[in-house]
């Protein structure tokens, strides 16, 4: 994405809290840049959008009307691209409704700001995500990578995983790329078990959160699990 002009408009109820915002997202830019950020209240959202935006982060301390206007009249203007909400969320009713939303991911407060920031670069990266319905738990774990449709296995780091997919980093970059089908093997030690899971690649970055090649995979179907008494 580097030396495509983008926008990330940043909508919270004061200034004070989009600077907050910024300035958790920052470490992350000058792999994503150039980037502009622009400070708007929720109100202010549908009449900043433009073609250069990749980005809405909506930032409200619940899931409130202001955030629901927002999000509809950016739609009905006709924007189409990735919309982040962060908020306590008091009911249910709420979390089905952010889930309806296309294109909308809720990360949910309090939250992890390495889970902020993962976000933010799998949106501007992948411009497209879907909706997470688990929590991310992060992790330094052993994996394995198979590339499905090629005879080569590589060992990588994982650093988050959820039910839906995992975030891992080669010290190098690889052949890996975005639509790739992989098999994944991760041990987990604790409970003495290794899961074989397909996945498909929805996003990649040459400079990931630990300085390595960066991927991020969805899970697509089940896996297999058994017995790892001595590890892989």
């Amino acid at each position: 994405m580097k030396g495509n002009k983008q926008r990330v408009i940043l909508a919270s109820t004061s200034e004070q809290e989009n600077y907050i915002l910024k300035r958790k997202i920052d470490p992350i830019v000058y792999d994503l840049g150039p980037i502009q950020f622009m400070s708007v209240r929720p109100q202010g959202v549908p009449s900043s959008l433009d073609s250069s935006v990749s980005l809405v982060a909506i930032n409200t301390p619940s899931f409130n009307s202001q955030a629901r206007l927002a999000i509809t009249d950016s739609r009905r203007l006709g924007y189409r691209g990735p919309i982040m909400v962060l908020s306590k969320i008091d009911t249910v009713e709420a979390v089905k409704e952010i889930k309806a939303m296309e294109n909308v991911v809720l990360l949910e407060k309090p939250y992890d700001v390495k889970d902020l920031q993962g976000v933010v670069r799998k949106f501007i990266l992948a411009r497209k995500v879907e909706q997470r319905i688990y929590r991310r738990y992060h992790t330094v774990q052993r994996a394995e990578v198979e590339i499905v449709g090629r005879d080569r296995k590589s060992a990588t780091t994982l650093f988050n995983l959820s039910r839906g997919g995992c975030y891992f980093e080669f010290p190098r970059t690889t052949e890996v790329k975005v639509g790739d089908t992989l098999r994944m093997t991760i041990e987990l030690s604790e409970v003495n078990r290794r899961y074989a899971m397909p996945a498909k690649v929805v996003w990649t970055t040459a400079m990931g959160m630990s300085g390595g090649h960066g991927v991020g995979v969805e899970f697509i179907g089940r896996g297999d699990v058994e017995s790892n008494p001595i590890g892989l």
